[in-house]
């Protein structure tokens, strides 16, 4: 019943252009350009709360001055109209919009802006009919909001100008000065309220598009103002970073190498911990992304042990080592491979295996070196080991010995987004 992803005429497609289909696609609104490229953000529910409101007003005018005889034309429009708001209102909640076929929309909202324009004459009489402008007020923000899903940007002095000179206006013309040949000037206190209505309609509907255009351009203009701001202030903090660590390291290094008795062994070890830090560093930035991969947080101390010396015998698969986690989830998770390898190299280990055991609520690392062993009751309060395990929760570490020598500790960390879809190909 409902189309995933319209395609937009290609008039419309062509910026600024005024054609039968780009008014076509206006008419149509919004629904039908719908897609998951523009997610709803605060100002599309903006555009919808303010539409839903001058509906809604639109809906009370027709009960105003109440009589017996309109109640049937009050309710047919009422229903119309509140029925006019109903995607506007989703948009405003923030719930998720479906596209509607363009043939489906176009058709529905002409029937139900028909009806609310007939009603509209049959409850207001006379020049009371402009009391209904807080519909046109509605129009413009449903303008607004097909602009923003077509990506067009509106020019409402040009669009009214078009409007004048459109067949349809001079239509309009022809049928009041018919009417006025046909009946006499007493006829024109009938016709000229609707003249007059339609204009104001127009003039208010573009009035409100052009004001809702310049709101939106300063809030654009503020947002890049905030992001530009983000990322000047990121790379100063990268330079700096740069400055003081990477280039200290490098220093350090190059004093090493210039020395009058070099020691290879040594320059060797500062490269290796200079990885490290650049790894960790590496680490550090995709975890403040959001979200990162179970490799992206093994590689680093995985490395850091071989550059040590030490022996891998085994790694997690690509299935494995493909699943994402949230921040909190992964930096947890980050602190337990840190810890349980620099114990194991501490411990004299030339040994490691790496394993993980996933579920939708757990990650269980389990890493095996070939150590002196130990027993997790002999861990002194307040060490490294001992707070991890205070903080995961009971059982979440367990040690036992490793066949042939050495210990298997396993960590349970539970994940935070629980069962959310985590099928993804590691990043290249």
């Amino acid at each position: 019943m409902f189309a995933v992803r319209q395609t937009v005429p290609v008039a419309v497609a062509e910026q600024n252009e005024v054609t039968l289909d780009a008014w076509a696609a206006l008419l149509a609104g919004s629904a039908p350009w719908v897609t998951d490229d523009h997610p709803t953000e605060a100002w599309t529910r903006f555009l919808g709360l303010v539409e839903v409101g001058a509906l809604v007003v639109t809906a009370g005018l027709f009960w105003w001055p109440a009589s017996h005889h309109r109640t049937l034309p009050a309710l047919a429009g009422s229903i119309a109209v509140l029925l006019l708001a109903l995607n506007p209102l989703q948009r405003a909640i923030g719930h998720r919009i479906r596209a509607y076929p363009y043939a489906v929309s176009i058709s529905w909202r002409i029937l139900l802006l028909s009806v609310a324009g007939i009603t509209i004459h049959a409850t207001l009489h006379g020049f009371a009919t402009l009391l209904s402008v807080t519909l046109a007020v509605g129009f413009g923000a449903d303008l607004a909001l097909t602009c923003n899903e077509l990506g067009w940007t509106p020019t409402p002095v040009e669009w009214y100008r078009r409007f004048l000179l459109s067949a349809f206006h001079f239509g309009v013309l022809g049928a009041v000065a018919a009417t006025v040949v046909a009946g006499g000037a007493s006829r024109l206190r009938f016709v000229l309220p609707i003249f007059v209505t339609i204009h104001a309609w127009a003039i208010v509907a573009l009035a409100t598009l052009w004001c809702l255009n310049i709101l939106q351009r300063e809030h654009v203009a503020e947002r890049d103002d905030l992001v530009r701001t983000a990322i000047a202030n990121e790379r100063r903090q990268r330079a700096h970073w740069i400055h003081d660590d990477v280039c200290a390291q490098l220093r350090l290094v190059s004093l090493q190498v210039q020395s009058d008795a070099p020691d290879t062994r040594q320059t060797v070890e500062l490269l290796a911990d200079f990885d490290h830090q650049l790894r960790l560093r590496q680490l550090d930035e995709l975890l403040s992304s959001g979200t990162v991969r179970l490799a992206e947080v093994l590689q680093p101390y995985i490395r850091y042990a071989q550059n040590k010396g030490v022996h891998i015998q085994s790694v997690p698969g690509f299935d494995q080592a493909a699943r994402e986690l949230d921040e909190s989830t992964a930096r947890m998770t980050a602190r337990a491979i840190n810890l349980l390898t620099a114990n194991a190299l501490a411990a004299g280990a030339t040994s490691l295996s790496y394993e993980l055991g996933l579920n939708d609520e757990v990650i269980e690392l389990t890493i095996c070196d070939n150590g002196p062993g130990f027993d997790l009751a002999d861990v002194p309060h307040g060490r490294g080991l001992w707070s991890l395990m205070t903080e995961l929760g009971p059982d979440s570490i367990a040690v036992h010995p490793a066949d042939g020598g050495g210990s298997v500790v396993t960590v349970k960390v539970a994940d935070q987004r629980k069962g959310r879809d985590v099928t993804h190909s590691p990043r290249r």
